[in-house]
């Protein structure tokens, strides 16, 4: 045992708003590797200190770091979280000779950046945990893993990204409790993928344009593995969106059900064919908040931004959750192609109108390349050639008077349900912050619930 071969397991994420994210990613590599044989050991930057004892003590073969978001998608305070990152292979390499292969979805959005901005040897762009048992064992060998599916080179001779595909996982029991004492809430992966176009989205490019599904009864495995072996009791379903295959998702509800287990649960939504009677019995199961993924509430809007749903669909989820008594909460984007201050405004009355609904409101949408936001802003003029998108760009319509859109931001953000990009946010975020270090766990969004 001795002298099994010792792989790092690393993730650079410190985000802890609007809750601290569990590295789900560490666990799909790390079941691979283990079944291989092969030693792992995590430090998660959000955890654990001294990155430099760690690596000259452990003294790693090989370190896969994985680096999550490339920056806090905020165009009023914008953070970037990659010098960060690239500090963390710094260490690594100057403390060991361990090889250092970057991956994660940053990274899968800009692999030859990242790459040839760090110092690390490789990456994977896409899934890994299909690849990395032989990439490990080409770096071991000393052989060229050059056909890998997703990796990514220095010299630019990349295959295709690796795809996604079903897979086991391994959770490390101390990572878990610390997020869940963290305030954080442990991910669970119902499906891999997204066929839908929103303009903006990348989940299309980094899990492919079809669901993956995983099998109900093994997910909700998980969640009980989960609550007995940490007393975990909430989850998120990690899905782009947990409705969007109905049956999977009366499914995993109806064996939550079955086995009584007591947690509870809230995900992503499409605001599409959400009826009374299912969210009767997601409620049953645990679940305790639908997110609704709305951008827009403007019909005209709703088709060019491909959101996949119409008003009307909008209207029937909203009065569904007040009809079955279920909290909601949508998210808004101000300022896509095509935004007018009568289509803002047009959104803004549609959301308003919503009972009860607490309202997610972010200014611009990030550009991400290989999107459809993409070629509308090289078109626009809003990207030239030779912009860099690691220093990130945001797409605000040309059609909105700034002045103008910054005070109707400034006016919404002071009502209670409305969380707005700019002060009045940071306020809501550091009360939050303060509920969570008094013990307050999962999502708080319901604390704003209009009365």
């Amino acid at each position: 045992m001795a002298n099994r071969r010792r792989i790092l397991l690393v993730s650079v994420n410190t985000e802890k708003q609007p809750y601290p994210v569990y590295p789900l990613a560490l666990d799909y590599l790390r079941a691979p590797l283990q079944q291989a044989g092969y030693e792992t050991r995590t430090w998660d930057a959000r955890r654990d200190t001294n990155l430099a004892v760690v690596v000259r003590d452990y003294r790693p073969d090989v370190a896969l770091v994985s680096i999550r978001n490339a920056d806090n998608n905020d165009v009023v305070n914008t953070t970037n979280y990659l010098p960060a990152a690239l500090a963390v292979v710094e260490t690594i390499k100057d403390h060991s000779a361990a090889n250092v292969v970057l991956g994660g979805s940053a990274f899968s959005l800009f692999p030859d950046e990242i790459l040839n901005a760090s110092r690390a040897d490789y990456g994977v762009a896409g899934a890994g945990e299909h690849v990395v048992v032989p990439l490990v064992e080409h770096l071991l060998a000393g052989t060229d893993p050059r056909n890998l599916p997703g990796l990514v080179r220095r010299d630019g001779s990349n295959p295709p990204a690796s795809p996604p595909a079903t897979a086991v996982l391994a959770r490390e029991p101390e990572l878990v409790r610390f997020y869940w004492e963290q305030g954080g809430i442990p991910g669970v992966q119902l499906k891999r993928g997204c066929p839908f176009e929103c303009v903006y989205c990348t989940y299309p490019l980094l899990e492919g344009r079809k669901f993956l599904q995983k099998d109900a009864v093994a997910a909700v495995d998980e969640i009980q593995q989960f609550h007995e072996a940490a007393g975990v009791d909430q989850f998120f379903i990690v899905d782009s969106l947990f409705n969007a295959v109905p049956a999977l998702a009366r499914a995993f509800a109806t064996e939550l059900c079955r086995r009584k287990l007591p947690v509870r649960w809230s995900g992503y939504f499409m605001p599409k064919n959400v009826t009374r009677d299912d969210l009767l019995l997601w409620k049953e199961s645990g679940l305790d908040g639908v997110e609704f993924g709305m951008d827009t509430l403007c019909p005209v809007l709703l088709d060019a931004w491909g959101k996949g749903f119409t008003l009307t669909d909008a209207r029937q989820a909203t009065q569904a959750c007040i009809e079955a008594g279920m909290p909601y909460s949508m998210y808004l984007i101000f300022g896509g192609p095509g935004e007018t201050h009568e289509t803002l405004e047009q959104t803004i009355a549609e959301a308003q109108a919503c009972p009860k609904a607490v309202v997610f409101t972010f200014l611009g949408m990030r550009i991400y390349p290989r999107t459809r936001l993409y070629d509308i802003a090289r078109q626009e003029g809003v990207l030239r050639d030779g912009d860099n998108l690691l220093e990130p760009k945001f797409y605000i319509s040309h059609l909105l008077d700034r002045d103008r859109l910054t005070a109707r931001c400034a006016e919404l953000g002071r009502q209670l349900n409305w969380l707005v990009v700019g002060p009045s946010l940071e306020k809501k975020s550091r009360a939050a912050a303060r509920l969570r270090d008094h013990g307050r766990k999962g999502a708080l969004w319901q604390e704003l619930i209009p009365q």
